[in-house]
């Protein structure tokens, strides 16, 4: 991404409203900053963030990670009726190869698929 550009993401109404209220500490333009404020936190910083608050929570046990997050995320989109290429157009999955593996199908899902033949 060029310098001083920002990527723009569709967000959930509730989460929006959520997030409107939030105030970072620091004058960074970014919502979720590193340590210096000049750029955002990394992918494995926001992984061992969310980490730390399973851990506090006592959910470690439960196998929550950003990876188990993105696929269930995906799979409830996908759940729900959305088809794949709108599910590629919001996460950052370039090809549709990629995106297939977060996809979790039921068995109770095949079963209607073929009964529906």
């Amino acid at each position: 991404m060029e310098s001083g550009k920002h990527a723009s993401v569709f967000v959930h109404a509730v989460l929006r409203e959520s997030l409107s209220n939030y105030k970072p500490e620091s004058n960074s333009p970014w919502m979720f900053c590193d340590r210096t404020g000049d750029k955002p936190i990394t992918l494995r910083w926001a992984d061992m963030i969310l980490r730390a608050a399973v851990e506090k929570a006592g959910l470690a046990a439960k196998g929550i990670s950003t990876h188990s997050t993105r696929r269930s995320f995906i799979t409830k989109l996908h759940r729900n009726g959305t088809d794949l290429y709108t599910i590629k157009k919001i996460t950052p999955h370039k090809d549709g190869k990629a995106l297939e593996r977060y996809v979790e199908i039921d068995s109770d899902r095949v079963k209607g698929a073929i009964a529906a033949l």
